[in-house]
């Protein structure tokens, strides 16, 4: 049975592992959430909102009950997102780049519009207002060296947990367990943070969770 590693939150790990059956798999949990307690009221003043993670998705989603319009990352954060009839989706982005360049061109009042994100971000919008909804802490130590031995597999969902296994694995110096590994990443960024130390690199056809495993299975079955 071929070893596959899952690097997301143990609740992400497990809802995974129902989709890996006939893999053996190891869960190393790199990322956990914290949600913040908000006043959600005093952002209805906004007219725009903006969301780059899934798990800023699932919060507002759940608590944001006001008429705006989203702009957003990934289609798995809008289908989240549908179940809010309150919000508007307004455009799916690839990347929180494409977003910020839309929004600060000029066409937009920027005092109109709340990004709602983790304490962690990738990109800045700058001038636009953000709010902390929720906080993210990173693993710091592999406790289990003793269970890890080489994995044929690795699922990498972003570029800072990529980076984080990837100084927990030296730390530990645990790198050659992941050496002949295929690495299953949601895009090139990820992808090329691990590139000097696996096996193989593939991408799914959409930066999307689904099309990850797809892709997994897909994969081994032609090996």
């Amino acid at each position: 049975m071929k070893r596959i590693l899952l690097t997301r939150s143990a609740e992400e790990n497990s809802l995974l592992e129902g989709y890996l059956k006939g893999f053996e798999v190891i869960s190393l949990p790199l990322i956990s959430y914290t949600d913040m307690p908000i006043k959600w009221d005093d952002f209805r003043k906004y007219t725009y909102i903006i969301v780059t993670s899934k798990h800023a998705a699932l919060i507002v989603a759940r608590n944001f009950l006001f008429k705006a319009k989203i702009f957003l990352v990934g289609r798995e954060s809008a289908s989240i997102l549908r179940s809010n009839h309150c919000l508007e989706i307004a455009h799916i982005a690839s990347n929180a780049s494409e977003i910020k360049d839309m929004l600060l061109s000029g066409a937009y009042d920027k005092s109109k519009i709340i990004y709602f994100s983790g304490n962690i971000i990738s990109t800045d919008f700058e001038e636009i207002t953000r709010q902390i909804i929720y906080e993210v802490e990173y693993l710091r130590e592999i406790s289990n060296c003793a269970t890890l031995g080489e994995v044929e597999y690795v699922l990498l969902y972003s570029k800072n947990v990529a980076k984080v296994l990837l100084n927990l694995l030296k730390e530990s110096n645990l790198l050659q367990i992941i050496r002949n590994s295929v690495v299953i990443a949601i895009s090139n960024s990820v992808g090329d943070i691990l590139s000097d130390h696996v096996s193989r690199i593939i991408y799914p056809s959409e930066p999307i969770s689904r099309e990850m495993i797809n892709l997994l299975l897909e994969y081994e079955r032609e090996q």
